[in-house]
């Protein structure tokens, strides 16, 4: 009786316990001279999601990326980045993360680029 009911527990916990089938990372490269603006979003009140807004050089549409984390970090560092030629920014994303909305901002930095302008 008592293999039993551990078999019976551990279909149990199978069929309660979900798993990701897959990840969908999309990693955003911009370089710091194509950056026009870059602007946080507040968290909305019901979701709580938020989004950060990109407008780059020769392009009217926005780069909008949503996120269940914080952006003001990110929005920092893509501040920093605006017109620098020496610099690109990498802003990676879990688009099936485990989260309320199911967006996540899992990285948001500045990278030197490999071969820097001549000065």
């Amino acid at each position: 009786m008592k293999t039993v009911l551990t078999a019976a527990a551990a279909a149990l916990a199978l069929t309660v316990t979900t798993a990701q089938a897959f990840q969908h990372i999309v990693e955003y490269r911009i370089g710091g001279s194509q950056i026009v603006s870059a602007v946080a979003s507040d968290p909305t009140e019901i979701e709580g999601s938020s989004n950060i807004t990109i407008m780059v050089k020769d392009d009217p549409r926005p780069i909008v990326i949503e996120t269940d984390g914080n952006t003001e970090d990110c929005a920092l560092v893509l501040q920093d980045a605006i017109g620098n030629a020496d610099v690109y920014v990498s802003i990676v994303s879990d688009n099936n993360a485990g989260t309320m909305n199911g967006f996540l901002i899992l990285q948001c930095a500045a990278f030197q680029t490999l071969n820097p302008r001549q000065q």
